[in-house]
């Protein structure tokens, strides 16, 4: 466990107990709360995430929603200081019109075909291209529309809030499908 968090921890439990009602735990107790806290923000929340300034946003929305006086759990607390520190998602690149997509397909052979959307992003190629790659999947290689779909957001991110691991991930997940499924 990275002794950051166990500060972070400290700091986040130090502000709910004055923010909130003071449940007198032992020093042992305290020790084993603070801990736990330290584990769960570590593994369920991205650093960035974790201001001062966003720790008291989300315990003002927790009193908001509470009303009872009481701190949150780690959960809870976790689940308000996602709502109020939105990270805006970093988008593709966009297309300036510069690349002819239609000529690239046109003139690809059919290994280019096959790699094409992980070349080129699929917001930048459009949708006539999309078309042609599925047609030309359905036909040549018995691709279902699911699995032209599957390759066509090879650049897409896999949920809401992704960070780049799991973009990476899931490009590895679509390569691996299609290498086993060009084995079977």
């Amino acid at each position: 466990m990275n002794k950051e968090y166990i500060k972070t921890a400290n700091l986040v439990l130090g502000y709910l107990d004055l923010r909130f009602i003071n449940q007198h735990k032992d020093e042992h107790t305290a020790q084993q709360e603070r801990k736990i806290w330290a584990e769960q923000l570590e593994s369920k929340i991205e650093p960035e995430r974790i201001t001062q300034e966003n720790i008291m946003k989300a315990c003002d929305l927790w009193a908001d929603i509470n009303g009872k006086g009481f701190a949150p759990k780690v959960d809870q607390f976790i689940n308000c200081l996602n709502k109020v520190s939105y990270i805006k998602p970093t988008a593709l690149p966009f297309n300036e019109g510069n690349t002819d997509y239609l000529s690239l397909w046109n003139s690809a052979d059919d290994k280019a075909k096959f790699m094409f959307f992980v070349d080129y992003p699929f917001n930048l190629v459009p949708p006539i291209v999309r078309k042609l790659f599925m047609d030309y999947n359905a036909q040549y290689r018995g691709w279902s529309g699911i699995e032209s779909y599957k390759m066509i957001n090879y650049h897409a991110k896999p949920f809401s809030n992704a960070g780049q691991g799991a973009v990476i991930v899931n490009q590895r997940e679509i390569l691996d499908y299609f290498a086993q499924r060009k084995a079977a």
